[in-house]
């Protein structure tokens, strides 16, 4: 399936959510922040404000404007930069527009991204972003985004509505930000979202299988007679016990293995004559 693909016009939460069970094991929890993120941006006349950047990783997930993304030293920024370092991970990626609500869902487009890509485009062209606003019930402050919001202002102004980071230069922020967009509308298509799920699920297997292929090679290199490898436990929080049997099966010589459950802990076992290669 062609990862250049875009879903139009989607209840963006129950899509993300059965994105995130193709790949995150554990806090999952995290999509109930994602919900309130999505729900703001429906509330939001300002488009720059309804375009999110979404990605699942086996703990949790993260969500943020994109424009902030974009921005130097914001919170968003620095996690996209961090996660980047991390190449034996498996991150899933999409460019979230919401466009409004039916019916008490949040509605809108999803872009799926090459996180890897994402990555050095935003180490690319991140823009300075030096001045912070705060917006209170009664009044607003600017202040150097390395500081700290001044000591007591609620009491002062009022309940802190809104914190937005400032680029130094607005105009390149737009000017990037239209690019982005062309660059998600550009020979995109238009993809049904259930097959979508079913790619990303058997790709999980895919990955599994490749890790137990290269577990058992390595122990038969090593002259083992009894091959024993473990069974991600991220993999095992994603898939039915039925996945797992059927990928054991699979491998060449599969039908050879048993499955062991060691204090929670699942092992593919091979303890007869059969090659595991």
């Amino acid at each position: 399936m062609a990862k250049n693909i875009k879903f139009l016009h989607v209840r963006l939460l129950p899509c993300l959510e059965m994105i995130m069970k193709q790949n995150t094991a554990f806090y999952q929890s995290d999509l109930q922040e994602d919900a309130r993120m999505l729900e703001r941006a429906a509330a939001e006349t300002d488009r720059e404000k309804r375009v999110l950047l979404w990605f699942s990783r086996e703990c949790g997930t993260e969500c943020f404007l994109e424009r902030d993304v974009f921005l130097r030293g914001t919170r968003a920024n620095i996690s996209w930069m961090y996660y980047a370092e991390q190449k034996s991970e498996r991150f899933l990626a999409y460019a979230v527009e919401v466009t409004g609500v039916e019916y008490g869902d949040v509605m809108g487009n999803l872009y799926q991204l090459d996180f890897a890509e994402m990555c050095d485009r935003i180490a690319a062209k991140a823009l300075p972003a030096d001045q912070t606003m705060l917006r209170y019930e009664h009044w607003m402050l600017t202040i150097p985004s390395a500081a700290r919001p001044p000591a007591h202002a609620e009491d002062k102004y009022g309940k802190l509505l809104e914190v937005t980071t400032l680029p130094n230069d607005e105009y390149a922020l737009q000017e990037l930000l239209a690019d982005e967009k062309h660059l998600r509308d550009k020979n995109r298509e238009d993809s049904d979202f259930d097959p979508h799920v079913r790619y990303l699920h058997d790709a999980l297997i895919r990955r599994e299988e490749k890790k137990l292929r290269h577990g058992f090679n390595k122990a038969k290199a090593e002259g083992q007679l009894l091959i024993k490898v473990e069974l991600s436990p991220g993999f095992r929080n994603l898939v039915s016990m039925k996945d797992i049997q059927l990928m054991i099966d699979m491998l060449p010589g599969g039908r050879g293995a048993s499955l062991q459950d060691v204090n929670g802990r699942l092992f593919a076992v091979y303890t007869g004559s059969r090659d595991p290669e």
